[in-house]
This record gives C-alpha cells, sequence and structure tokens, in this order.
C-alpha cells in the first residue's frame, strides 16, 4: 500500500477499523479495540461509523 493510500487522523495516527457482528463477538471487539488503543492508534468502530471517508476507502486502507 502507497503512503498516500493511508487514512491517517489530524494527529497523524493511523486509524484501524473494527468490524464484526455486534453481540455474538462484544467482548472480542473490546479486546481489540484496547489492544488497538494500547498501540496509540485509533480504533474505529463499525457501529460509529467511518465518517468522513467513504467506506470502501477505509476498507481499503
Amino acid at each position: 500500500m502507497a503512503e498516500t493510500d493511508v487514512i491517517r487522523t489530524p494527529d497523524q495516527r493511523l486509524r484501524v477499523f473494527v468490524s464484526s457482528t455486534l453481540q455474538e463477538l462484544a467482548a472480542e471487539r473490546q479486546a481489540v479495540r484496547d489492544a488497538v488503543t494500547r498501540l496509540r492508534l485509533v480504533p474505529v468502530m463499525f457501529e460509529l461509523g467511518a465518517r468522513p471517508h467513504p467506506p470502501r476507502q477505509v476498507y481499503r486502507s
């Protein structure tokens, strides 16, 4: 992936999109969110949306 394909937050941290079923994997999703945060990245949970970028652009990044 080219550096220009990476979507970053205003403070330049990478965003990590977390997608999954909401109920069945709730504990796993929370563990992923916690791990991403500990890595000083930004978790973007599916239910919160990935705006302002179009979903396809977020998935590919």
